[in-house]
């Protein structure tokens, strides 16, 4: 996937490391983030959110997804196009991935 890479001021591929298709035929697509890279995320956040709205516009199938962490022995998601992240203190955007299942 292409995004904006702000610290290279560049475009960049980065390859998600999930892809999931769920039981409803729905396909989530989910970068797994943890420490700086979780903090500065440097574009990715939106060019995943920005890819999944542009797939979701052919209408054949729906997708999902976002950038995801690892607190507290569970994984949350958050699938804005900016999200704050404090390791130890999520806020209400992040989403627990189990409740996808």
């Amino acid at each position: 996937m292409r995004y904006f890479n702000t610290a290279f001021q560049e475009e960049k591929l980065f390859y998600p490391d999930w892809i999931i298709k769920f039981t409803d035929g729905t396909i989530g697509i989910f970068d797994t983030k943890d420490g700086t890279t979780a903090i500065n995320t440097e574009g990715r956040p939106k060019g995943l959110a920005m890819k999944i709205k542009e797939l979701n516009l052919l209408g054949e199938t729906k997708f999902i997804g976002g950038i995801v962490v690892k607190e507290s022995g569970q994984w949350y998601y958050n699938d804005s196009e900016e999200y704050e992240y404090t390791p130890g203190r999520l806020n209400s955007d992040w989403k627990l991935m189990r409740e996808l299942f």
